[in-house]
């Protein structure tokens, strides 16, 4: 008997693999923008890797942090407005955290113009972003980056074109950070 079933599970997977055998396919979402920011002036591939924070109960309140790989920082509010500019280099990717019940957030990009990482803060009230300072990383063409937190204080990992990974912790304060 269970060869019996076995085979008969064998023939309906084989079945359905064979041209002319319809395939029930779930239906795809239909997705539309709400917003779009305006378009940077640069050409080439300029803008990458947006970060989001949202502020609960406040439309247009949260910020979009978007970089620009030759000119810095741009943050939006959430309908697509330029809110601010930081000419802090060519930075590449950048990422946030929210920090429950701080009134700051911190937030970091990879910035091939310093060789390190570019840190900010995000005013949870105001939301206004500052750059707060530059780390350096002691590699050339930081890439990727990505940041958590961990032990009280925040753990950002930095990528590189030649496949390394460093794991920085940056203490709670921002003051300095130890691969």
């Amino acid at each position: 008997m269970q060869n019996i079933l076995f085979t008969l599970i064998l023939s309906v997977i084989y079945a359905s693999t064979l041209p002319g055998v319809a395939h029930a396919v779930p239906p795809v979402a239909v997705l539309q923008p709400s917003a779009e920011t305006t378009i940077m002036l640069e050409d080439g591939d300029i803008a990458d890797d947006p970060a989001i924070w949202h502020r609960e109960g406040q439309d247009g309140g949260g910020r979009i942090l978007g970089t620009n790989k030759v000119n810095g920082l741009f943050v939006y509010d959430t309908a697509g407005n330029t809110v601010a500019h930081l000419k802090v280099g060519m930075v590449n990717n950048v990422d946030l955290v929210e920090v429950p019940g701080a009134d700051i957030n911190l937030a970091v990009a990879s910035n091939d113009g310093v060789n390190g990482m570019s840190l900010f803060s995000l005013n949870q009230m105001s939301g206004e972003v500052t750059h707060i300072g530059d780390h350096p990383v002691g590699k050339t063409e930081p890439y990727g980056i990505c940041l958590g937190i961990r032990d009280g204080g925040y753990v950002s990992a930095v990528t590189y074109k030649d496949g390394t990974i460093q794991i920085w912790e940056i203490p709670a304060n921002f003051d300095e950070a130890s691969a």
